[in-house]
């Protein structure tokens, strides 16, 4: 099966999703990011959806409100993969590592734990050592 070309399109989507990533993970609403950059809420929201292209100048300023590199926004994004590979936390998720990255390190390890026993049938196991960064 031939795999599909990716559009442009695609692209838009995975840098919105890495947008939203990144702000939900800061606690960052879309009109606080809107306001640091100058623009609407709604402007932010279509950016994070891939309905609107960021422009290069824009996504700069933006990498540097939410304090990540520019490469942060093309991480992950797999040229010619069947589907663009996203990243995409709902609510729970985004508050589940937000708090994570508050938590002292031992903490961090425990709850790790729990949800490995939680999803042990579902994903691999993650090496304990591998959030000491997190």
């Amino acid at each position: 099966m031939p795999r599909r070309k990716v559009t442009v399109h695609d692209l838009d989507r995975h840098i919105g999703g890495r947008i939203r990533l990144r702000r939900t993970l800061l606690g960052m609403s879309q009109t606080a990011l809107g306001n640091a950059i100058g623009l609407t809420f709604q402007q932010i929201q279509k950016y994070e959806r891939g309905n609107n292209r960021v422009a290069a100048s824009t996504l700069y300023v933006i990498a540097e409100v939410l304090d990540v590199p520019l490469s942060f926004f093309f991480d992950d994004f797999k040229q010619g993969a069947d589907t663009p590979q996203r990243q995409d936390f709902d609510r729970s998720s985004a508050a589940i590592a937000r708090l994570a990255m508050q938590a002292p390190e031992g903490v961090r390890k425990h709850v790790l734990g729990l949800l490995q026993s939680l999803a042990e049938d579902e994903a691999p196991a993650v090496d304990a050592s591998d959030t000491a960064a997190a």
